[in-house]
């Protein structure tokens, strides 16, 4: 999708990858997507659907322009890489991850809807790996849903929640780490971290 909008009402399913580079994708069905190499540049996911990729395949997250999402529930079982661009969110939205979602980038996930924070539930790994400046998940509240499940920041700082009420809460199960010379920062919301 370059331009305009693709409104996917029904299941769909993308034997190619998903290029998402201007418009808006939206709708109330699933887009599920079986092919290697997706990237997201530009434009918007939003709708009260969902974009899955499938098996391990990967999503870039590349470019410098904005991106925005809100209320869509996007799935990810390999790694999902945000290289470029700030995103902004709102209005509810899910991001399900449940590999590895690679932040390397100094870049905000920031209020561009208002309503509720997105929620990101961690089944993988959420890990800063580039940079020596911030990221945020700002408009997002972070769950980790199992105990293999962790956040971890190698580099610069990684702040979370900054703009997510009391209300919203985050946390979990397994692990929160900054590595040395890193900064884990959880500066909104309700985080309750248990053992198990």
């Amino acid at each position: 999708i370059n331009a305009g909008t693709g409104n996917f009402n029904a299941a769909t399913s993308v034997g190619g990858a998903l290029l998402l580079a201007g418009g808006t994708l939206t709708g109330a069905g699933t887009v599920t997507v079986n092919g290697a190499g997706s990237q997201w540049s530009g434009g918007t996911m939003s709708g009260t659907g969902a974009t899955v990729l499938s098996g391990t395949n990967a999503l870039e997250i590349v470019g410098a322009s904005t991106k925005s999402f809100t209320q869509r529930t996007l799935t990810t079982g390999g790694v999902l890489t945000w290289s470029g661009g700030q995103i902004n969110a709102g209005a509810g939205g899910t991001l399900n991850n449940n590999g590895t979602f690679d932040i390397q980038v100094n870049a905000l996930w920031t209020n561009g809807f208002n309503g509720s924070a997105t929620t990101i539930n961690n089944a993988g790994t959420i890990v800063r790996t580039q940079g020596t400046g911030l990221a945020t998940l700002d408009k997002a509240v972070v769950s980790n849903s199992g105990t293999a499940s962790a956040v971890v920041v190698q580099t610069g700082t990684l702040r979370l929640s900054n703009q997510a009420g009391a209300a919203e809460t985050g946390g979990g199960v397994g692990t929160y780490t900054a590595q040395a010379g890193a900064t884990l920062d959880i500066s909104g919301g309700t985080y309750n971290i248990r053992s198990e």
